[in-house]
């Protein structure tokens, strides 16, 4: 599962010269992407792990290294079950290999569930926080999350760093929850609530698509999929929103 920017043309005949114009731009777009998340997470993410209580120079040296292994790492995946179902569109028995994406979702979670440890053991209302923080950005992403045929899940790039911002500062505003953890917490909420709402949620979905044996990624394939994208600028929008206003 992976954000992608997509243009959607109403006209089925293009000529080859156009397609390979748009191929082009798709490529460009997804670099230029790719080095605003990299840029992001240098500058925002040692802001979170400072907040937890690392010095700038281990937030700076813990981000890096988190990056390079989800680089490397992002094509890996860990096979969890074979699945068979009835596609009763096609009318044929469907074999589905259900994975885990390393760089896509299992980082991310590793990275979420040391948060709330590290919170949970000085806070005592973070698991509560975070439960309904992630709780809501689930339900929305999935309403907002949709099967693309030969694409996987696509989501609104905004709609999970904003829910997820906007939920975590109101609720940490709400139960009195030092306001300056809140960049840690929609981390956590952006990360968790678009795995459940969009690979989880969707799950069945994506299966029914299957038309032969198939592999199905929770996380998705490739580096800076979804889920990896909403925790960081999920945590990025929470930040500049509390440098703004204060």
């Amino acid at each position: 599962m992976k954000i992608k920017l997509m243009v959607i043309l109403g006209i089925n005949t293009m000529s080859i010269r156009k397609r390979v114009t748009l191929e082009a731009s798709s490529r460009s777009t997804s670099f230029l992407v790719l080095g605003l998340v990299i840029a992001s997470s240098l500058l925002i993410m040692p802001r979170v792990y400072q907040r937890l209580g690392f010095s700038p120079f281990a937030s700076i040296v813990i981000v890096l290294f988190l990056a390079i292994t989800s680089l490397l790492l992002s094509d890996t995946n860990i096979p969890l079950t074979l699945i068979r179902i009835k596609n009763y569109i096609q009318n044929k028995d469907v074999e589905v290999l259900l994975t885990l994406n390393v760089g896509g979702a299992v980082i991310p979670l590793i990275v979420s569930i040391h948060i709330l440890i590290v919170l949970q053991l000085r806070y005592s209302l973070t698991l509560i926080i975070s439960a309904i923080s992630v709780a809501m950005v689930s339900l929305i992403v999935y309403r907002v999350s949709r099967v693309v045929d030969n694409v996987g899940i696509t989501v609104p790039l905004v709609i999970p760093p904003l829910t997820a911002a906007s939920a975590t500062l109101i609720l940490t505003e709400l139960f009195r929850y030092p306001l300056f953890l809140a960049g840690p917490l929609s981390y956590v909420a952006g990360t968790i609530g678009t795995l459940i709402g969009a690979d989880v949620y969707k799950l069945r979905e994506i299966v029914l698509q299957a038309s032969r044996k198939h592999i199905v990624s929770i996380g998705g394939f490739g580096t800076f999929d979804s889920v990896y994208l909403s925790g960081i600028l999920s945590a990025a929008t929470t930040i500049l929103l509390l440098l703004i206003t204060t």
